[in-house]
């Protein structure tokens, strides 16, 4: 017959196994998840997909792995979701240019030179030149 407390000390052994293979499990799992910054941001984007910044982010990724109209995609979404958002329009306008969809490009940078604050002086200044320049090359 075993004892009511070499039970108990068995069950806490095989609850608190189980418990260490569940977290195990999910730190494998989230360890997945932040393998590489594209698929922490689409992870984000998927947990969060009302926050503009989280779609700004992911177009910035998807940037990096030269995925420009996945990119795009994040931007206008971004920018549907906060019409504030200076980062996503200036981001916009980069990558219309670098997909050759000049008129797009133009209007986004238009839209950061009207509208960005103070801090992106720099961003500004080149935005501003590039509505200058596109400009001449839409038309």
């Amino acid at each position: 017959m075993i004892e009511a407390g070499t039970a108990r000390q068995g069950l806490r052994v095989a609850v608190l196994t189980l418990v260490l293979v569940l977290l195990a499990g999910a730190s494998y799992q989230r360890n997945r998840v932040w393998h590489t910054l594209l698929s922490l941001w689409e992870d984000a984007a998927s947990k969060s997909p009302l926050k503009s910044r989280v779609h700004n982010n992911l177009g910035n990724c998807y940037v990096l792995v030269g995925k420009h109209f996945k990119a795009i995609e994040a931007y206008e979404r971004a920018v549907a979701l906060d019409r504030n958002n200076v980062e996503a329009y200036y981001n916009l306008g980069v990558n219309f240019e670098n997909v050759g969809i000049l008129n797009r490009a133009v209007y986004y940078y238009d839209r950061f030179c009207k509208t960005a604050p103070s801090t992106y002086r720099e961003q500004q200044e080149q935005a501003c030149k590039r509505v200058s320049a596109l400009t001449r090359n839409v038309k």
